[in-house]
């Protein structure tokens, strides 16, 4: 099975692209942080890599030169998908060898999809990926799920508050009872859309959201006031889905563009739609 590794620091996309690339049959592993990527790395050889330049902290050019200089990965495919370019940052990943450069803006998840498929199947071979450490393992075992703990929370810390209100620099807990009680509201809803035709556009979104919820409860820090407003439109479109009439696709592209729409409300568009490294450009 073919590993692709996310990386990026809007947990909606990484959400976004693991669903609909784990239903395509790829191992997908995600990380929304520069540092949280080269961690991965150190236990993933990945066959793709599709890498967000726009970061805080290791930007992305920064993870590209350690992918670089790392034997297992000087080869590996990377197609950067970024928001807000800087020319120099453009510069830069070109020269480290990325297969192609595309803005989030201009290339929907179909197309996005197509070339992330072009790419990992031409890939070639990676080396054997190293032997785990059973027992470093066994002293650090697994975090608890965080959606199970989710889950659990609505239980005994339903509160209702309002996740708009809530400043991004609120405290964990104060972000998880936000959650918690969002959740108890609406699982029911989220519930029934999974039980829907699989591979169906609602089924899609409701696990989409699902996965949010989770990503959310386990490193509140992700919630900005941007992924929030995400995870509420989406809520928003899941009542809205069963009468839309549009295919599966366009769904996710409707809710992808207008999510970066708002992301760059007060970004100024370099007019950059999409730097092929190699041949092909966005339609």
């Amino acid at each position: 099975m073919k590993t692709i590794l996310l990386i990026d620091d809007d947990p909606f996309v990484t959400t976004l692209y693991r669903t609909c690339l784990s239903n395509e049959g790829y191992r997908v592993e995600t990380a929304n942080s520069g540092e949280s990527a080269l961690e991965k790395l150190n236990s993933t050889i990945p066959d793709l890599i599709v890498l967000d330049l726009n970061m805080p902290g290791l930007n992305g050019v920064d993870v590209l030169k350690q992918v670089r200089t790392r034997p297992d990965t000087t080869d590996c495919p990377v197609i950067v998908l970024s928001n807000g370019y800087v020319q120099n940052l453009i510069d830069q990943a070109m020269s480290l060898n990325v297969t192609k450069i595309f803005t989030k803006a201009q290339c929907p998840p179909n197309k996005m999809m197509a070339e992330i498929k072009e790419a990992v199947e031409s890939a070639p071979e990676h080396r054997p990926r190293p032997e785990l450490d059973t027992a470093s393992a066994a002293q650090n075992p697994p975090e608890l799920n965080p959606l199970a703990a989710l889950i659990a929370a609505t239980e005994t810390t339903w509160q209702t508050i309002d996740l708009t209100a809530l400043p991004e620099n609120a405290p964990p807990e104060t972000k998880r009872r936000a959650l918690a009680g969002l959740y108890r509201s609406i699982h029911q809803r989220l519930d029934d859309s999974l039980a829907e035709k699989p591979g169906s556009e609602i089924a899609l979104l409701a696990n989409e959201l699902r996965n949010m919820f989770g990503n959310f409860y386990g490193h509140p820090e992700q919630m900005t006031k941007a992924s929030t407003q995400a995870l509420l439109r989406g809520i928003g479109n899941l009542s809205r889905m069963k009468s839309s009439g549009l295919p599966r696709q366009s769904v996710l592209d409707n809710i992808l563009r207008r999510h970066y729409r708002n992301q760059q409300k007060n970004v100024t568009q370099s007019g950059l739609g999409c730097v092929p490294a190699a041949a092909g450009e966005c339609p």
